[in-house]
């Protein structure tokens, strides 16, 4: 999987692989990652189900760079995404007791 990729599946599909990191919780770690998409800030119109929960696979969805540890994770979305549409990605992290973890990228 190439880290920040996009294919289109079907005409009205597609998958987003995706590598992020900085969304950390040393102390119960993160449960559970949630995302949108959009073609503009806020928006969702790539994601209209609502927001794409990805649960952390430390043993495969993971690797380190430099010290830090790089999450990865394919996500489907809706719509033909365009090689030249900008696309907003929104995500939320929550830790080990169901917290939102403060961190802005």
């Amino acid at each position: 999987m190439g880290w920040m990729t996009w294919r289109q599946t079907t005409p009205t599909n597609g998958v987003l692989n995706l590598a992020w990191l900085g969304f950390v919780d040393p102390h119960s770690d993160v449960s559970c990652y949630y995302f949108t998409v959009g073609s503009r800030y806020s928006a969702s119109d790539f994601s209209p189900d609502g927001p794409i929960e990805v649960v952390p696979d430390n043993s495969t969805g993971t690797i380190v760079v430099d010290g830090d540890k790089v999450y990865m994770a394919s996500i489907p979305v809706k719509g033909d995404i365009q090689s030249t549409v900008v696309l907003y990605i929104s995500l939320w992290a929550f830790n080990g007791v169901s917290s939102p973890i403060e961190c802005i990228k």
